[in-house]
């Protein structure tokens, strides 16, 4: 999935009803979606053994320990992980 960073608020002096829908709009999406997806580890922590995006890659939490993943190597982590994010679904083939 790629993000895109959007404009705080958009200022047009030519077509006020279209600034106000679009700030109206964006206001609503972000109100959804705060930090970009992105879940504190104190809100709420992935199912134990979930493969999730953290900020260092990829990473498992099992047993209340996290562990990142490249390839077949298994890891601890030793930073420390402020949030985590689903994976996204794999593309469909044709």
């Amino acid at each position: 999935m790629k993000m895109i960073k959007l404009p705080e608020k958009l200022t047009n002096p030519h077509n006020y009803e279209y600034e106000n829908g679009y700030n109206s709009a964006l206001d609503k999406v972000r109100k959804l979606n705060p930090n970009n997806g992105w879940i504190s580890v104190e809100d709420r922590l992935p199912e134990d053994g979930r493969l999730v995006l953290v900020s260092g890659g990829v990473a498992r939490l099992e047993n209340g320990i996290w562990y990142s993943y490249t390839g077949y190597t298994r890891q601890k982590i030793i930073w420390n992980v402020t949030h985590w994010q689903p994976l996204p679904e794999p593309p469909k083939e044709d």
